[in-house]
């Protein structure tokens, strides 16, 4: 018997499933950071961006240890603690270089004064920024050290979604102002966030594969070895958007083929009021270069609910759409097995398998018949066979279908709520 669950379909509503979608730069440049937030009066305009479920951290060396071998995370566990109350999770990135007026015409650098002072290698530059020697053996020591304290105390945070590899470049972006570094500096750099991190999503940014163009397959396939997934700071730049020849405005959107398919895609609008309007075209080249990279996550820097205002359309047509979204369209029961149709509708799999599991019901009760179809589901349509002795049962039962991650959270589908019952799919009836 075959069961239509396309007309069950709802593609309108935006799902909130974990491990993919929106997120917004909530820590963004500069050490004192007054731009794009205000705890309490943006909670209303974070809460009604649609598939907005993790807030971007993008701090400096210095907020979290000021002083040799001090160790202060309250400032990321603050607001850690009092998003995470509202459902939210979180990403971060830890800097050392940021290029404007330290502390806004204050001295302090990111990386904090004790590594200079212990006689780091560095390069004095306009506005009184500071940019450290990457390969430098002190800078790395000291780097490796606050890595090492900040995974002690984040890594197994369930909160977290994933970690740029953040100490190399400018803002954490992998670009540099002074010079360029071989294979092996580059690789102690992603090292150490591994090391740190070894059970965190881990993301290499696009610049940091293409500081130098001759290493970038051997650091590509050693990023790729690793698992690491990659993303892109930032899209619609001015500048670099004029100047390529694909209409995403990527730079190099082959290289996101080499990891889309084992690791998630990240890609970063650039700052909103920079972005010229015959750039920027009412944000279509910004969801091509999403459909195109197989983007799972996006993020934006700009105040959330302006953001929203000015880009309501692509916000919601893209929050269903990043990572994955599924939709069940038929189910073939015999008494011995049968069949199980699925579509991907989004740009990317689930990175982490889910389990499609079959439960039927009569008078009260319910007989689970455990995981019919189970896997990533790459975008398209699939179609799964499964194994199944329903000679025992007798009688006329309900069918239910439920999804699930290996942590046993419901995963929302793209049918109506109304035949979901406690997240089961009311799939149909069934006379054995």
């Amino acid at each position: 018997m075959t069961f239509d669950l396309y007309q069950l379909r709802d593609e309108r509503t935006v799902l909130n499933n974990p491990h993919k979608g929106w997120y917004w730069h909530y820590i963004d440049c500069g050490y004192s950071r007054p731009r794009y937030r205000d705890d309490r009066a943006l909670i209303g305009d974070v809460t009604a961006f649609p598939g907005l479920r993790q807030l971007y951290l993008r701090f400096d060396w210095c907020d979290i240890n000021p002083r040799k071998g001090v160790y202060d995370f309250s400032y990321l566990d603050r607001i850690m603690d009092e998003w995470g109350s509202r459902g939210y999770c979180f990403s971060m990135r830890m800097c050392t270089f940021q290029c404007e007026t330290p502390r806004w015409n204050n001295n302090q650098r990111a990386t904090p004064d004790y590594v200079r002072e212990a006689g780091a290698r560095g390069f004095d530059l306009p506005n009184n920024a500071w940019e450290p020697d990457y390969s430098d053996g002190i800078f790395l020591g000291f780097a490796e050290e606050t890595l090492q304290a900040l995974g002690e105390h984040y890594s197994h945070d369930p909160r977290l979604e994933f970690v740029d590899v953040g100490t190399f470049g400018r803002y954490g972006e992998g670009h540099t102002q002074t010079g360029h570094y071989d294979l092996e500096t580059l690789t102690r750099h992603i090292d150490m966030h591994r090391a740190a991190f070894p059970h965190t999503l881990l993301m290499v940014n696009d610049d940091m594969l293409h500081h130098d163009m001759t290493l970038c397959p051997e650091l590509t396939r050693y990023c790729r070895e690793l698992g690491l997934g990659l993303r892109d700071d930032s899209i619609c730049v001015a500048g670099p958007a004029r100047s390529v020849a694909g209409y995403d405005t990527l730079r190099d959107p082959m290289l996101f083929d080499a990891f889309r398919h084992q690791a998630p895609v990240d890609i970063e609008f650039a700052h909103a009021e920079l972005i010229p309007e015959d750039v920027w075209r009412s944000g279509f080249p910004a969801l091509e270069a999403l459909r195109r990279t197989g983007a799972t996550y996006a993020g934006f820097h700009d105040y959330p609910g302006r953001f929203l205002k000015n880009n309501s359309d692509l916000a919601e047509y893209a929050a269903n759409r990043l990572g994955y979204w599924l939709r069940p369209d038929t189910l073939k029961l015999t008494p011995h097995g049968g069949s199980v149709t699925m579509t991907n509708l989004g740009w990317a799999k689930c990175y982490l398998p889910l389990s499609l599991k079959l439960r039927l019901t009569a008078d009260g009760a319910a007989h689970d018949l455990g995981v019919i179809a189970d896997g990533a589901w790459e975008p398209g349509t699939t179609m799964q066979d499964f194994a199944l002795d329903l000679t025992n049962l007798h009688g006329t039962f309900n069918i239910a279908l439920a999804l699930n991650n290996p942590d046993g959270v419901n995963i929302r589908m793209a049918v109506n709520k109304k035949y979901l019952e406690d997240g089961w799919l009311q799939a149909g009836i069934i006379q054995l």
